[in-house]
């Protein structure tokens, strides 16, 4: 907008340097020439480029320090004007190190296999589930081939010509012919732990049981949204009585459970389809469909690749209390930018006209301009110091 306001200022300004020029001239005043330059010089369209990118890049500097990165320039003011906070679960609002703290046998299999057969599945996967497996296989882990990941529910792999399935009941006997009374709701041990069963074709193997903890940094972040009158809501594809339970430590206001990547984005469109304003917070690869779509998305320093490629900001030390900071910085940076630009119009309705009359000499319109421009880089750079 300040651009091209500028834009226009300029193509104005010289025409109205012609005509002044042209008016002095035809008055007979031997001072035409120096009256023209103090009107070209003490206006300041420079003011008005400048009262956006000054603050955006104070901002960033600002945001950085709290160990905030901006990858969009259109970020920061997305940020200000969210209505909506939008949390992933497993490695956001927790801290994603699940625990393996059972392996309960379902057929006649021993403990160390499964946990082998395991391992060897999840060696292509980036889930929280992966290293919590994978540290328990002792010796040489078995090579598993024709791995597909399905984001959210479950893997699968074939290890010595016989095909394995990792994940949820559901994505279980989704996958296979197996029944059980497992199904539909993934038997959930308690509100603070969930489960992943390992089958083949014909038996369910075994079911793993991890827990995860809350991040103290969670409840604070919570608080304040809330405090401040922001939606908060919890996307995820734990089973309910986990999402739940989560959402009730933390006081989420609406939580919805069991959504695989393509029911969250389903409910971000509906957000905005009623208005919202949406900021995503998350860090797996099931995340990157919502993150991408967005107006503004924040994702965790530590989690995969693809959700911080598709974010618009990283947590570099995935500390979720400083997006409190982060926010009320945003909100101070469209302040300041609109603080320039009023500054900016003003400057210049006062000063070109007083020009135009020949009241100003060359050398104070250039202390008015230069004066102008300073104004609107200090204004800026007091962000970085908030």
């Amino acid at each position: 907008l300040a651009n091209r306001i500028a834009g226009w200022f300029v193509g104005v300004l010289l025409l109205l340097a012609a005509v002044v020029a042209w008016y002095w001239w035809q008055a007979g005043s031997g001072t035409w020439l120096s009256i023209t330059i103090s009107l070209l010089v003490v206006s300041c369209p420079c003011a008005l480029s400048l009262a956006a990118p000054t603050a955006i890049t104070a901002a960033s500097v600002a945001l950085m320090r709290r160990g905030i990165a901006v990858t969009t320039h259109e970020a920061i003011e997305n940020l200000a004007r969210a209505t909506h906070f939008i949390f992933d679960k497993t490695g956001t609002l927790t801290f994603g190190k699940l625990q393996l703290i059972d392996v309960e046998c379902l057929a006649e299999v021993k403990r160390q296999d499964c946990i082998h057969l395991a391992a060897a599945i999840e060696k292509h996967s980036e889930h929280p589930v992966a290293p919590a497996i994978t540290g328990l296989a002792e010796g040489t882990v078995m090579t598993a081939s024709e791995v597909i990941n399905t984001p959210g529910q479950g893997i699968t792999g074939i290890i010595a010509n016989k095909r394995y399935f990792l994940g949820t009941a559901d994505y279980i006997f989704t996958n296979t012919t197996l029944v059980s009374r497992y199904a539909g709701n993934n038997n959930v041990t308690s509100e603070s732990s969930s489960s992943a069963f390992l089958a083949d074709e014909k038996n369910i193997l075994c079911r793993f049981v991890f827990s995860d903890q809350i991040r103290p940094s969670a409840r604070a972040l919570v608080a304040a949204l809330n405090a401040n009158g922001a939606h908060t809501l919890m996307l995820s594809g734990d089973h309910a009585d986990i999402v739940r339970h989560i959402a009730g430590q933390l006081g989420i206001k609406e939580a919805f459970s069991g959504l695989p990547p393509d029911g969250k984005l389903s409910i971000l469109k509906d957000l905005h389809a009623a208005g919202a304003f949406t900021a995503v917070i998350g860090d797996g690869i099931n995340d990157a469909p919502i993150l991408a779509a967005a107006h503004v998305s924040i994702a965790m320093g530590k989690g995969a690749d693809i959700a911080r490629i598709s974010a618009d900001m990283i947590l570099l030390n995935d500390k979720l209390d400083m997006l409190q900071d982060g926010i009320r910085i945003a909100r101070k940076s469209l302040t300041i930018i609109r603080q320039n630009m009023v500054w900016a119009i003003v400057y210049n309705l006062l000063v070109v006209p007083a020009a135009a009359a020949g009241l100003l000499a060359p050398w104070m319109a250039a202390i008015g301009m230069s004066l102008s421009s300073l104004v609107v880089v200090g204004n800026a750079a007091s962000i970085v110091k908030s």
